[in-house]
């Protein structure tokens, strides 16, 4: 660069200047039109003040050259050039023509007048490896450019004016016209006059401008035209900006035009650039002669810019989800017809759409709009996707939609679309939200498909369904049906009817349904299927706060009106007889394919018949239904209370076993502590159950207690106690309807009041207060049917006896024994959903028996007292409250054991050192009478007792 500097002073320095006189002809290369009579070289200033110049079959290289107002040079025909290092046009017109060339590696300063490029290989030229400009509009005066009929112009950069503080020229006007015409403006173009100068750009008829980067209001007033099929402008590297702040001062206000055909192609287009500046874009055109915007990207700059649609495309250059975005509202008006192609790419319209005009949608890929649009004038699809939303909660359109390709909605929210849909294509549910129709558009054609979140139809939906994954629902109707893997179909919106006009296709998807769950009549949902049934569709039935109750015919959630060959298989809370089945407060429902009535129906039903046969015999109750009739039973085998022989052993001995006088003939007279281990194990075949349940509770107690003797008289004594105690509760539960499991641990404590007297008789009153905690399971349901239910219980007893001696030795003793045992639980609901309580757990009972006792005592060799007492008795039972009563759902469920119970049992009690320590135990076994060996009990226990 500073060799050049350096060259062109030393030319300067020597170079002369030439006038033109045209006094011979026209004819650069004549001697003698030249005032020094000669041709100027390149050491030459050559002045053209006036007259008209023509270069032709030569090559004229002055060092400068200066076309004056009033000067015409015409560079004509090939092999005819102009070459200069310092160029200037003042007023005066400069033509290329026929394949003639200008050319040099300076600046062209174009101060006023007229530059045509035309015909083919005509080329004007202002470049080099340094920047070099073509600069217009630096003096007064009207500047004209054209390039046309495939005519070049090659510069570095260009500047058609240069904004408020360089331009002087009155008025500014670039043309680009006609097939093959080139403007390659090089690394920027700007187009920009002051606020009272307009400079122009037009591209025209099949012309072409290219440049790296370019700006339209560039410091001043600029407007652009492309116009006419084939004509482009083409930015290939940089954005195109619309109003922008020149380099050396000036806001512009820059408008650009694209129409009938025309073309413009940018990375990016920018529209209202720079603050305070003012961008517009026009996108006109009508059918077949689009304007088209070809572009990465459509943004609002940091100024005012708006764009107008009026018949032009926009058309997307590549991937983008900011395609179109940095409006503000109201900034991109649809006037008649604003044409959007996603030309196969995926992009975004971040800013709304307004105006009375419609939007179409063109080409491959996928437009979606994440703002609110307001356009008025309705929507059409005619290729791809317009999808309404990017997984949040805004983007919308209103009106009515023409969809011969897809229409997709993919929101996070809940939205309602009341337009009518028409056309070949369909409707895509992709979003998480819901998205409600409730427009007729039975005229629309094509595939409708659920992806993702909820598609609600309330009106009729033509073409065909296909249910992919989320879910299909709503009370209106739909097409031909397949329902996938993976996908929901969910007729009604919570209780309703969906149709499906056509033939239904299961393919592993799931139909969901809500029904209030109860008898023939019960609210549900129900599917339609005017067609034929294949395939196979799980069914995942919902109870809608439904009680249960038993069915005759069934509730109908299927209606087929074709061929029934689909499989649809119940989802079910656990399986019963090989039959999945759902749960309804205390009945339990299986899926069943035709009536009772009408079996070759076709139609699918839920019955909660026991069995699966043509007339339904009697109810289907729930898994948990057995073991809750028989909770409150395994509770009493805790609650209840044992004799006086178990709880304490004996204390009343005769005399005549040793020397009297060593011997009472009393009760022992201490105080003491105690404690023993009671199991048993209970088998219940009832007399009657409600759910046909049998059950077997085993029981393991401990119990520690402290007496005193609290009177003690020529009549008798009197023996006070207090205890605790701990138990744990085992219970099976088997049932047609299902085996379950109770385990409870219960804790307590206890009272006693013993009344011994001095002729054998004794009275005996004890009560006990147990708390339990309990855990209900079934084996055929995945989890517990209840988790840690709390109850309580109590029972009061009291017992009579009188020994009668028959001997030193023996004795028997009948007694009689009244027992009031209550257990309560906690109300709760169940892994169902259904209610439970206890309405009936009190039990009375009546026990006759009969010991038969051996008594002897002996002394050590220290003088010390030891005693035996072996015994055998014989029991008889009698329940005056048989029965337990409990609620699920509002069902009764009765579980009534068989009243009378005979027993017998053997124990004994071993006592030593003067009846400080005692030893005791029984074991017994009870059976009832009228079921004999079929419900039975063995109970043992053992305890030690330690006076002082």
């Amino acid at each position: 660069m500073l060799g050049c500097l350096m060259a062109s002073t030393a030319s300067t320095a020597l170079a002369q200047t030439a006038q033109w006189t045209g006094a011979v002809d026209d004819d650069w290369f004549e001697p003698g039109n030249w005032d020094t009579g000669a041709v100027p070289d390149d050491s030459t200033y050559a002045e053209m003040a006036g007259g008209a110049v023509v270069i032709s079959g030569g090559a004229a290289e002055p060092y400068s050259f200066t076309a004056g107002p009033g000067a015409t040079v015409t560079v004509t025909g090939a092999g005819s050039s102009l070459t200069a290092l310092e160029p200037y046009l003042e007023g005066g017109t400069l033509t290329i023509e026929n394949g003639g060339s200008f050319a040099t590696n300076r600046s062209f300063f174009f101060g006023s007048g007229e530059l045509l490029v035309t015909g083919p290989g005509s080329s004007f030229t202002v470049d080099d490896a340094s920047l070099v400009d073509l600069v217009m509009g630096r003096g007064a005066g009207d500047v004209v450019v054209r390039v046309e009929d495939a005519g070049r112009i090659t510069t570095h950069r260009s500047m058609i004016g240069e904004g408020q503080n360089g331009s002087l020229a009155t008025s500014l006007e670039a043309t680009v016209t006609g097939s093959g015409s080139i403007w390659d403006a090089g690394i920027f173009f700007g187009v920009g006059g002051t606020d009272a100068m307009d400079a122009t750009l037009t591209i025209e008829d099949g012309g072409l401008m290219i440049a790296d980067g370019g700006a339209i209001g560039n410091g001043g007033l600029g407007t652009a035209l492309v116009t006419g099929a084939g004509s482009e402008l083409r930015v290939t590297d940089y954005a195109l900006q619309l109003g922008t702040e020149f380099n050396y001062g000036g806001l512009g206000d820059g408008f650009l035009t694209i129409a009938d055909g025309g073309l413009v192609a940018a990375n990016s287009l920018v529209v209202g650039s720079a603050a305070g500046a003012t961008g517009a874009l026009h996108l006109d055109g009508t059918a077949g002669a689009e304007g088209v915007l070809f572009v990465g990207s459509l943004q609002g700059g940091s100024g005012d810019g708006s764009v107008e649609f009026d018949g032009g495309i926009l058309r997307a250059m590549a991937h983008n989800d900011n395609f179109i975005s940095r409006f503000d509202d109201g900034d991109l008006v649809i006037q008649s017809l604003g044409i959007i192609d996603s030309n196969g790419f995926t992009v975004g319209a971040r800013s709304s759409l307004s105006g009375p005009g419609a939007l179409e949608k063109t080409g491959a890929g996928t437009l979606f709009l994440t703002a609110d649009n307001t356009y008025a004038g309705g929507t059409t699809i005619t290729a791809g996707t317009l999808q309404l939303g990017d997984g949040g909660t805004s983007g919308w359109i209103l009106g009515d939609v023409i969809n011969d390709g897809v229409l997709a909605f993919n929101r996070s929210d809940a939205v309602t679309f009341g337009g009518t849909v028409t056309g070949t294509g369909g409707i895509h549910q992709i979003g998480t939200g819901t998205t409600t129709l409730t427009a007729d558009n039975s005229a629309l054609a094509g595939v409708s498909q659920v992806h993702d979140g909820v598609l609600s139809v309330d009106d009729l939906l033509g073409g065909t369904m296909e249910v992919v994954g989320g879910r299909l629902q709503g009370t209106g109707q739909v097409g031909g049906t397949t329902n996938f893997a993976g996908g929901t179909i969910a007729p009604g919106n919570s209780i309703g009817t969906l149709t499906v006009a056509g033939n239904y296709l299961g393919n592993g998807g799931t139909l969901e349904i809500e029904t209030v769950l109860g008898d023939d009549n019960a609210a549900t949902d129900l599917l339609i299927v005017t067609g034929d049934t294949s395939g196979s569709t799980n069914v995942r039935v919902i109870n809608v706060g439904g009680a249960g109750a038993q069915t005759n015919e069934g509730i109908k959630i299927i209606d087929v009106g074709g061929l029934s060959g689909g499989d649809f298989t119940l989802l079910g809370s656990y399986t019963f007889e090989g039959d999945p089945a759902v749960v309804g407060g205390a009945y339990a429902y299986r899926l069943y394919k035709g009536g009772v009535s009408t079996p070759a129906d076709g139609d699918w039903y839920l019955r909660s018949a026991l069995l699966d046969s043509g007339m339904p015999s009697g109810p289907l109750y729930q898994p948990g239904a057995p073991v809750y009739e028989a909770y409150a039973a395994a509770l009493q085998g805790l609650n209840g209370l044992d004799t006086l022989q178990q709880r304490v052993g004996n204390r009343s001995w005769t005399n005549g076993v040793v020397d009297p006088s060593t011997l009472p003939d009393h009760a022992e007279a201490s105080r003491g502590i105690w404690g023993r281990i009671i199991a048993s194990h209970l088998s219940v075949d009832p007399k009657s159950s409600t759910t046909r349940a049998d059950y077997q509770v085993k029981t393991w107690r401990l119990q520690f207690g402290a007496d005193t003797q609290v009177y003690s008289g020529e009549a008798g004594d009197l023996i006070g106690g207090l205890s605790a105690h701990y138990g744990t509760i085992s219970g099976d539960v088997s049932s047609i309807f299902g085996n379950g499991s109770i385990s409870s641990t219960g804790h307590g404590v206890g009272g006693s009041l013993t009344w011994y007297g001095s002729g054998g008789f004794y009275l005996d009153g004890q009560t006990n207060l147990t708390w339990y905690d309990s855990d209900l399971a079934s084996s055929i349901v995945a989890t517990r049917l209840v988790s840690g239910n709390g109850g309580f219980g109590y029972a009061l007893g009291v017992e009579a006896g009188q020994q009668i001696a028959l001997g030193p030795n023996w004795l028997v003793t009948p007694q009689a024994q009244l027992i009031y045992s209550v257990v309560d639980y906690d109300d709760f609901t169940d892994t169902f959903g259904a209610a439970v309580s206890l309405t009936d757990g009190d039990d009375l009972e009546i026990r006759l028996g009969i010991s038969a006792d051996y008594q002897n005592a002996w002394t050590d060799e220290a003088g010390r007292i030891s005693r035996i007492h072996a015994y055998g008795i014989v029991n008889l039972h009698r329940d005056l409250f048989p029965e337990a009563r409990s609620d699920l759902a509002g069902v009764r469920l009765i579980s009534t054991q068989e009243n009378l119970w005979g027993g017998l049992g053997l124990g004994g009690t071993y006592n030593w050192n003067n009846g400080r320590y005692a030893l005791r135990g029984q074991a017994t076994v009870n059976t009832s009478l009228a079921n004999f060996g079929g419900s039975y009990a063995v109970t043992g226990t053992a305890g030690l007792t330690m006076r002082f």
